[in-house]
């Protein structure tokens, strides 16, 4: 069940990235909802393996783990925001119709026009 659970997550993580419609990063959202139960049910496999004196030594060691990952992870997560950010394009993960396998290297994009990071006009730009 486990398993289960956690290919379900995986499909509906991989789902709203992959989605061309706004009703595919729905199903991917109700994808993640169904299987993020894998915390529970990873706990509980692993309380079956435990001797029930030391299941709550347990339980801490995976609650610092998480709490660990987390701190980890989320700036980690926002410093690779910023620099798809700084790098435009689709390493911004913008809808841009042209972007992509079907641009040609002489054309140019419209998400990539001559804005900034900020969207403010370049000097190049204003001559």
């Amino acid at each position: 069940m486990t398993l289960f659970s956690y290919a379900i997550l995986f499909l509906g993580a991989l789902t709203p990235g992959l989605a061309p419609t706004l009703a595919g990063f729905v199903l991917g959202l109700l994808l993640m909802a169904v299987g993020s139960g894998f915390g529970s049910l990873s706990k509980s496999l692993m309380s079956i393996y435990v001797d029930p004196a030391h299941r709550s030594r347990l339980f801490s060691l995976v609650g610092m783990v998480e709490v660990l990952g987390s701190v980890f992870s989320q700036p980690l997560l926002a410093g690779l925001f910023s620099l798809g950010l700084r790098c435009g394009g689709t390493a911004r993960g913008s809808a841009c119709p042209t972007s992509g396998s079907r641009r040609s290297s002489r054309s140019r994009a419209p998400c990539s026009s001559s804005y900034g990071s900020r969207g403010r006009a370049t000097a190049a730009s204003q001559q």
